[in-house]
């Protein structure tokens, strides 16, 4: 911590400047942004998901009402006293059964009157009856399909199965299979109901999302991309997550597009196993208004940034060149030249330290005034006082001076025989 502070310390103040902008300013910028499209993504999400399930729910809605159809004439046929009659009696010859079938209509006024339904067919276990299409024998092969053997199990409850009809080259539909027991007879037959696939599909191609009707075997039932129709459903898509008895939302890849899927259950009345509706909502799709706000707030995070650094760099140039002004007078003051008046525009701390720098160059400038005056005045001093000793001098050196010539003098005219004038220039050096 102390190296990244001393690195600080030591760079420059526009430097500085910069990146505390730049730290105050567009980092939370930066996060805000990315914080405002991570949410805007995520609404974009909830409300896919969320009108992906009201639309599930409406389908599923308008298909219960399908399978209802299916329903009322099961539980009509299961109570047919005619029917219980005609499939328990023991035929003698091929005319008795022909008659006893040219008799029954109840199943073609079923499919008459609900266009829901695609085909009606009973699996009788009566060797004495013929197989017309609409009563057909229950052989080994028969009683060992799934869809048989889990109607039996069910003993009346109904079974929804995506399985091939013999009668229509085995292509496969959504039918409801039930048992109906005969207890008077100690018999039973198992029921098969085909759900007209295009009244299905009229309903999901009301759907622009891709979606799919799925059984209990995972076997896509109906769907409104003809692609997905009678593939599993994991074949479909690829998710860690279970699909299987799942209800809400996961996620998963669709023809290698990521996607969010959504999953509704559908239990009819009195079934032993429920229908899935699955919703496929692409990433891509969904996201697709997200990304064009996505690119709109990209697009004014950007222009706020590049008018944020230019903001950043003219207000650091203008704080530090005001700084650089300050320590260029400054240096030119140090150097020794006290005339420089120190100047930057404006009454803020720097303006404050600029007036104060100028009190501090006068204040100086006036000591070094006064220094000045106090050692000229020094120096007047001592020089008169030098000649004060001079004169001192002066005055102590004359006397011997004269002294002395006069001895000379009187020496001189001692050898020279004046003995007067020698003895009156002797008595003038003594005076």
């Amino acid at each position: 911590m102390k190296y990244f502070i001393k690195k600080f310390n030591d760079r420059n103040i526009h430097s500085k400047l910069v990146f505390s902008f730049f730290v105050a300013v567009i980092i939370p910028l930066l996060i805000v942004g990315f914080y405002l499209t991570h949410e805007l993504r995520t609404k974009a999400l909830n409300d896919a998901i969320t009108e992906s399930s009201a639309n599930i729910e409406r389908v599923k809605k308008r298909t219960a009402e399908t399978l209802e159809s299916a329903i009322y004439v099961a539980n009509n046929l299961t109570l047919d006293q005619q029917l219980k009659e005609l499939v328990n009696t023991r035929y003698t010859t091929r005319q008795q059964v022909v008659e006893a079938y040219r008799g029954y209509t109840a199943f073609k006024t079923s499919l008459n009157n609900f266009n829901e339904l695609s085909n009606i067919r009973l699996y009788v276990d009566n060797p004495t009856m013929l197989n017309n299409w609409e009563f057909m024998p229950a052989d080994d092969s028969i009683k060992n399909t799934f869809w048989y053997k889990s109607a039996d199990k069910a003993n009346g409850l109904n079974g929804w199965f995506y399985m091939p009809d013999e009668t229509k080259k085995s292509r496969k539909y959504l039918s409801l299979v039930r048992k109906i027991n005969y207890f008077d007879y100690k018999t039973s037959t198992i029921l098969v109901i085909d759900v007209n696939t295009d009244n299905l599909n009229t309903i999901l191609n009301q759907e622009s999302s891709p979606i799919m009707i799925v059984d209990d075997n995972n076997n896509v039932v109906v769907s409104n991309r003809k692609s997905f129709i009678g593939k599993k459903l994991d074949h479909i898509i690829k998710t860690d997550q279970r699909l299987i008895g799942n209800k809400g939302s996961i996620r998963g890849k669709v023809n290698g597009q990521q996607s969010e899927i959504v999953v509704d259950l559908l239990l009819p009345d009195t079934s032993l196993n429920e229908l899935k509706f699955v919703s496929v909502i692409p990433n891509d799709t969904i996201l697709a208004d997200a990304n064009n706000f996505v690119y709109l707030g990209a697009t004014v995070i950007f222009i706020s940034l590049v008018i944020a650094v230019i903001l950043i760099y003219l207000f650091s140039q203008l704080i530090s060149h005001r700084i650089v002004t300050l320590s260029n007078q400054i240096n030119v003051v140090a150097e020794g030249n006290l005339d420089e008046v120190i100047h930057v525009e404006g009454s803020d701390e720097i303006g404050l330290l600029s007036n104060q720098l100028n009190r501090m160059v006068k204040n100086i400038k006036d000591l070094i005034t006064e220094l000045e005056k106090m050692h000229l005045e020094k120096n007047i001093l001592e020089k008169r006082q030098q000649e004060m000793k001079l004169k001192m001098m002066a005055s102590q050196i004359n006397p011997h001076f004269l002294f002395n010539a006069l001895e000379s003098i009187r020496m001189k005219a001692h050898i020279k025989g004046e003995k007067e004038i020698s003895s009156v220039v002797k008595q003038l050096g003594k005076l």
